[in-house]
């Protein structure tokens, strides 16, 4: 059995109709936070952090439990200001957050680039900074990072917080990434919508998945400096188009591990990555003997090796 009610403006509250039974009391401000842009922490009773450590409430039949009281902790509270690449610009409408997550752990620049992230619970955080309400809203390619001047999390600024404890000057200035555009084309000269590309960083793990449009072109802004493979995958193109067109990489390779690496700097503008796809992939047909009567319709999967040579 549960029950829950909402404090009054004098703070008192009444749950009715409880069974019998121990019970957790929980008390949860995230109400009080959004209405009056503060920052209290959620806790159970008598103080507790969680509800394994909360002191438990008996109720009985015709009794009242009488005063179960909380005081609400105010949480750490971060803030900042975020800018652009020349670091004077304010940023506005980037994302911040706590990392590790949290609750009430984010926040968005204003106008001036400032932020403030309140009700952050006990704990050790570093600060994540997400640009791309901004690059949508403006049209740039900044990147996001942690604190300070990081894209690996492992490698960002940590700190331990208290409740009531404030993290001041965690400031970023975020850099600009680079746009990588190109046209596909097939091998009659006709462009090719629909096909999937990706831009694999081997390296760091980065992967970027874009898909050209009817006239064949792609972009990909805000990529991060690093050396990428290229893969062209007309798949969805060929089951759309009953087409027979051949995966490629970046330029003109087979496979992943043969391809020749582009090499991306920040804010690098590049527009000349084109491939045309060759027709003529292989169509396999067999039949398969063996199969029990009946089993004519059934999917049979068959997997295809590479002989290398000796």
């Amino acid at each position: 059995s549960s029950g829950s009610a909402n404090s009054g403006e004098d703070g008192t509250y009444v749950i009715h109709g409880l069974a019998p039974g121990t019970y957790a009391v929980r008390f949860d401000p995230m109400m009080h936070n959004w209405y009056y842009d503060d920052g209290l922490l959620s806790e159970y009773f008598d103080g507790a952090p969680e509800w394994q450590l909360a002191a438990p409430v008996d109720v009985l039949v015709g009794e009242d439990t009488g005063s179960i009281n909380a005081t609400l902790r105010q949480g750490a509270m971060i803030t900042g200001t975020v800018y652009g690449p020349d670091g004077t610009t304010p940023a506005p409408y980037v994302s911040v957050y706590t990392s590790p997550g949290t609750t009430l752990g984010d926040a968005t620049t204003g106008a001036d680039g400032t932020y403030t992230i309140k009700g952050v619970p006990a704990g050790t955080y570093s600060v994540r900074f997400d640009p791309w309400n901004h690059n949508d809203m403006y049209g740039a390619r900044l990147l996001s990072e942690y604190y300070e001047n990081t894209r690996d999390e492992s490698a960002a600024t940590t700190r331990w917080l208290e409740p009531g404890e404030t993290w001041s000057g965690v400031d970023a200035t975020l850099e600009e990434g680079a746009t990588l555009s190109g046209t596909v084309t097939g091998d009659d000269g006709a462009k090719l919508g629909g096909i999937t590309v990706r831009l694999t960083d081997p390296v760091t793990g980065v992967e970027i998945w874009r898909g050209t449009d009817a006239s064949g072109f792609w972009t990909a802004d805000a990529v991060p400096p690093g050396s990428y493979i290229l893969e062209f995958d007309p798949s969805n193109y060929n089951d759309a188009y009953d087409a027979s067109y051949v995966r490629e990489f970046w330029s003109d390779k087979a496979g992943f591990w043969e391809a020749d690496p582009v090499s991306v700097s920040l804010a690098e503008t590049r527009s000349d990555l084109n491939v045309q796809l060759v027709q003529g992939g292989l169509t396999l047909t067999a039949n398969i003997g063996g199969l029990p009567a009946g089993a004519g319709d059934t999917y049979q999967w068959i997997d295809l090796y590479e002989r290398l040579a000796d």
